[in-house]
């Protein structure tokens, strides 16, 4: 399957921009703290300044981004890993995926 079909797209360690290249808005999405935040651009005049202010992503925008299988959430997964954007949303919680790090890490050390 091809995430960037009709996208222009280009990354940097924490930061993905996607410009749809069809009129609407470039979006620009970094990796900041340990959350994620997102910028437009509107216009032509915007996309090469700093001019927009950057937002973070609420849990519902990050959950609809990995249910729509969309190359944002293919780029939290490949940058923090699934277990991360998951816990990101609230489907796994915190202490579970202690439980499972630390049973892995006993059977490796076993």
């Amino acid at each position: 399957m091809s995430y960037s079909k009709g996208l222009g797209l280009r990354m940097s360690r924490n930061k993905l921009r996607v410009d749809p290249n069809d009129g609407s808005p470039v979006m620009e999405y970094r990796i900041e703290g340990g959350t994620v935040e997102r910028r437009a651009f509107g216009n032509p005049q915007e996309r090469g300044t700093l001019a927009a202010r950057w937002e973070r992503l609420t849990r519902e925008q990050l959950a609809s981004h990995l249910v729509a299988n969309t190359v944002v959430a293919y780029w939290l997964c490949r940058r923090l890993g699934l277990d991360w954007l998951l816990r990101a949303i609230g489907e796994r919680p915190e202490a579970e995926f202690l439980a499972d790090t630390v049973e892995v890490t006993q059977s490796a050390v076993a």
